[in-house]
Protein backbone atom coordinates (compact mmCIF):
# COMPACT_ATOMS: atom_id res chain seq x y z
CA UNK A 1 0.00 0.00 0.00
CA UNK A 2 1.17 3.49 -0.73
CA UNK A 3 1.53 6.16 1.57
CA UNK A 4 3.37 9.28 1.98
CA UNK A 5 6.09 9.82 4.57
CA UNK A 6 6.48 13.11 6.04
CA UNK A 7 9.37 13.83 8.84
CA UNK A 8 12.01 11.73 10.23
CA UNK A 9 10.26 8.87 10.05
CA UNK A 10 7.19 7.59 11.64
CA UNK A 11 7.78 9.35 14.65
CA UNK A 12 8.74 12.56 13.18
CA UNK A 13 5.96 12.79 10.91
CA UNK A 14 4.32 15.36 13.66
CA UNK A 15 6.20 18.43 15.83
CA UNK A 16 5.32 17.76 19.05
CA UNK A 17 3.30 20.61 21.15
CA UNK A 18 1.86 20.87 24.54
CA UNK A 19 0.17 22.87 26.55
CA UNK A 20 1.53 25.75 28.22
CA UNK A 21 2.97 25.28 31.29
CA UNK A 22 0.10 27.01 32.96
CA UNK A 23 -2.03 24.93 31.69
CA UNK A 24 -4.67 22.46 33.35
CA UNK A 25 -3.48 19.20 35.23
CA UNK A 26 -4.56 16.52 32.45
CA UNK A 27 -4.61 18.28 29.52
CA UNK A 28 -3.58 16.29 26.23
CA UNK A 29 -0.60 16.19 24.09
CA UNK A 30 -1.19 18.30 20.34
CA UNK A 31 0.38 16.63 17.50
CA UNK A 32 0.95 19.29 14.22
CA UNK A 33 1.51 17.83 10.37
CA UNK A 34 4.74 19.19 9.94
CA UNK A 35 5.74 16.65 6.98
CA UNK A 36 5.03 19.41 4.11
CA UNK A 37 7.28 22.13 5.60
CA UNK A 38 10.00 19.67 5.96
CA UNK A 39 10.43 18.59 2.37
CA UNK A 40 9.82 15.18 3.17
CA UNK A 41 6.34 14.78 2.28
CA UNK A 42 7.48 14.14 -1.32
CA UNK A 43 8.90 10.81 -0.37
CA UNK A 44 6.31 8.21 -1.14
CA UNK A 45 6.61 4.47 0.74
CA UNK A 46 5.32 1.81 -1.26
CA UNK A 47 4.97 -1.60 0.50
CA UNK A 48 3.56 -4.23 -1.08
CA UNK A 49 -0.61 -4.29 -1.88
CA UNK A 50 -3.37 -3.04 0.39
CA UNK A 51 -4.18 -6.99 0.64
CA UNK A 52 -1.19 -7.79 2.24
CA UNK A 53 -1.04 -11.11 1.52
CA UNK A 54 2.52 -12.00 2.20
CA UNK A 55 4.56 -11.35 4.88
CA UNK A 56 7.55 -9.30 2.81
CA UNK A 57 4.09 -6.85 2.19
CA UNK A 58 3.59 -5.91 6.09
CA UNK A 59 6.65 -5.48 7.73
CA UNK A 60 7.62 -2.33 6.55
CA UNK A 61 10.69 -0.63 5.47
CA UNK A 62 13.52 1.12 7.50
CA UNK A 63 14.97 4.99 8.13
CA UNK A 64 17.97 6.01 8.35
CA UNK A 65 19.49 9.41 10.61
CA UNK A 66 23.32 10.31 9.42
CA UNK A 67 25.45 12.73 8.22
CA UNK A 68 25.61 11.86 4.98
CA UNK A 69 28.06 14.64 4.22
CA UNK A 70 29.77 15.56 7.01
CA UNK A 71 28.40 18.87 7.49
CA UNK A 72 27.41 17.71 11.48
CA UNK A 73 23.76 17.48 11.07
CA UNK A 74 21.64 14.70 10.92
CA UNK A 75 20.54 13.84 7.00
CA UNK A 76 17.55 11.11 6.53
CA UNK A 77 17.81 7.90 4.14
CA UNK A 78 14.48 6.18 3.51
CA UNK A 79 14.40 2.21 2.56
CA UNK A 80 11.56 2.03 0.21
CA UNK A 81 9.90 -1.80 -0.21
CA UNK A 82 8.14 -2.37 -3.89
CA UNK A 83 5.45 -4.74 -4.76
CA UNK A 84 5.39 -7.90 -5.99
CA UNK A 85 4.65 -7.29 -9.38
CA UNK A 86 7.97 -7.82 -11.60
CA UNK A 87 6.64 -4.80 -14.04
CA UNK A 88 6.68 -2.35 -11.29
CA UNK A 89 10.00 -0.38 -10.72
CA UNK A 90 10.34 1.29 -7.28
CA UNK A 91 13.41 3.19 -6.03
CA UNK A 92 14.71 1.30 -3.61
CA UNK A 93 15.89 4.33 -1.39
CA UNK A 94 14.92 8.25 -0.61
CA UNK A 95 18.32 10.45 0.44
CA UNK A 96 17.35 13.33 2.19
CA UNK A 97 20.05 16.10 2.76
CA UNK A 98 19.53 18.32 5.95
CA UNK A 99 19.54 22.28 4.84
CA UNK A 100 18.55 23.55 8.52
CA UNK A 101 15.00 24.13 8.28
CA UNK A 102 14.51 22.12 5.31
CA UNK A 103 15.74 18.53 3.52
CA UNK A 104 16.34 18.62 -0.33
CA UNK A 105 16.21 15.09 -1.95
CA UNK A 106 19.86 14.35 -3.27
CA UNK A 107 18.88 10.72 -4.40
CA UNK A 108 19.93 10.90 -7.85
CA UNK A 109 22.61 13.14 -7.40
CA UNK A 110 24.42 10.75 -5.42
CA UNK A 111 23.48 7.92 -8.17
CA UNK A 112 21.04 6.18 -5.37
CA UNK A 113 18.43 5.64 -7.80
CA UNK A 114 18.42 1.45 -7.92
CA UNK A 115 14.80 -0.10 -8.42
CA UNK A 116 14.09 -2.81 -5.60
CA UNK A 117 12.12 -4.19 -2.70
CA UNK A 118 14.41 -2.32 0.43
CA UNK A 119 13.87 -3.99 3.47
CA UNK A 120 16.14 -2.22 6.15
CA UNK A 121 19.74 0.11 6.60
CA UNK A 122 22.34 0.45 9.24
CA UNK A 123 25.58 3.08 9.39
CA UNK A 124 28.85 2.83 10.41
CA UNK A 125 32.08 4.25 9.68
CA UNK A 126 33.47 0.24 8.41
CA UNK A 127 36.89 1.55 6.56
CA UNK A 128 37.48 4.61 9.01
CA UNK A 129 37.87 7.37 6.29
CA UNK A 130 35.50 9.49 8.87
CA UNK A 131 32.42 9.17 6.46
CA UNK A 132 29.46 7.12 7.64
CA UNK A 133 29.39 3.91 5.51
CA UNK A 134 25.52 3.02 4.30
CA UNK A 135 24.38 -1.05 4.01
CA UNK A 136 20.34 -1.64 2.66
CA UNK A 137 19.08 -4.66 3.10
CA UNK A 138 17.06 -5.36 -0.20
Amino acid sequence: MARAIGALAIAGLFALGTDPPNAAQGSTIRFTNVSGATGLASFLNISGTPSKDFIVESIGNGVALFDYDNDRDLDVLFVNGSTLTKATAHPMVGLYRNDGDRFTDVTAATGLTRPGWGSGVCVADYDNDGFEDVYVTA
